[in-house]
């Protein structure tokens, strides 16, 4: 298994995502399938004989997560999870990815699609992580955990529209202020890479936020929550400013600065606000500060590696 990933199974791997979304609706046999099997086929030529092979591993695992059977009932033993958790500990991922291979059928698919989208996060392959969370997501969408680490993917991996429908799914039913903070900052960063924001969505997004925040504030903040919540604040900065709400994005800059004084999308973020009407009006120039936010957003994928397995096998 290899433990960095190069450019060329990087972009093979990219597209074999892609295609295999498209096998699982049955539209691989079309245009959009043999162009995306003419780029594999190029990138193909650029890989390792260990790149080509953990390549035919990662499809392998795609079709096997999608097409085992929902609630099949897996005894997942506790020498298969030491193992597991041992090599993650050690951030050993590619072994720890081989570890689910190799046990497989002794795993619930549930679990192997949360893990092994764990590890793929791990090594930078936000993408194909996005796949894996997205197969969990799929056969269990009232897990918290697995919501945040499928919304945490899909920014690092670029938001689409599909990504926004799912987001403002799992926003109407979770009352975890990670995963609703995570949700208002993908459909903030979709709307932004449109060529004028979307209006709806950025009030969508505003609301969003609000909700993590205020469920956030009441639960005491800390660690990873603080630093979201900040960028929650700064979210909402951006987007009341460009909706002409001057005085609520003032009020919310002012608010991620007393939590985190040192922050310098905060200071970033002030800079903005105070730099015209035409500015903030500027669909461009608003954008270019929230891909900044975006860019140093902590990914929230769990950091801790004490489970919840008990929660996930409970789910399963």
């Amino acid at each position: 298994m290899i433990s960095t990933v190069q450019k060329p199974f990087s972009e093979y791997a990219s597209r074999l995502v892609d295609l295999h979304a498209l096998i699982r609706v049955g539209t691989d046999e079309t245009t959009e399938g043999e162009v995306l099997r003419d780029e594999m086929d190029r990138w193909w030529r650029r890989m390792s004989q260990e790149e080509i092979e953990q390549a035919g591993q990662l499809s392998e695992d795609l079709y096997f997560v999608h097409e085992s059977a929902a609630g099949a009932k897996v005894e997942f033993k506790d020498d298969i999870w030491k193992q597991l958790q041992s090599q993650m500990s050690n951030e050993n991922w590619g072994d720890a990815i081989n570890v689910i291979r190799r046990h497989k059928m002794e795993i619930p698919a549930f679990v192997i699609a949360f893990f092994e989208g764990l590890c793929w996060a791990e090594l930078g392959e936000w993408k194909i992580a996005k796949a894996f969370f997205s197969e969990a997501y799929r056969r269990q969408p009232a897990v918290d955990r697995v919501a945040v680490c499928l919304l945490s993917a899909a920014v690092r991996s670029g938001p689409t529209a599909d990504d926004v429908v799912v987001a403002k799914e799992i926003s109407e039913r979770s009352t975890d202020p990670a995963v609703l903070l995570k949700a208002a900052e993908l459909i903030e960063l979709v709307s932004d890479r449109l060529q004028n924001s979307d209006i709806e969505q950025l009030k969508t997004a505003r609301q969003i936020a609000k909700k993590g925040i205020a469920l956030a504030e009441a639960a005491g903040l800390n660690g990873d929550l603080l630093r979201q919540v900040v960028r929650g604040y700064l979210g909402i900065a951006l987007t009341s400013a460009f909706l002409g709400n001057i005085a609520e994005a003032k009020s919310a800059c002012a608010r991620a600065s007393q939590l985190d004084p040192n922050n310098a999308e905060a200071f970033m973020v002030n800079g903005f606000l105070n730099a015209g009407d035409t500015v903030l009006h500027s669909h461009e120039s608003r954008a270019r500060v929230s891909q900044r936010l975006h860019e140093t957003s902590d990914p929230i994928l769990p950091v801790d590696l004490q489970p919840p397995v008990s929660q996930l096998l409970a789910a399963n």
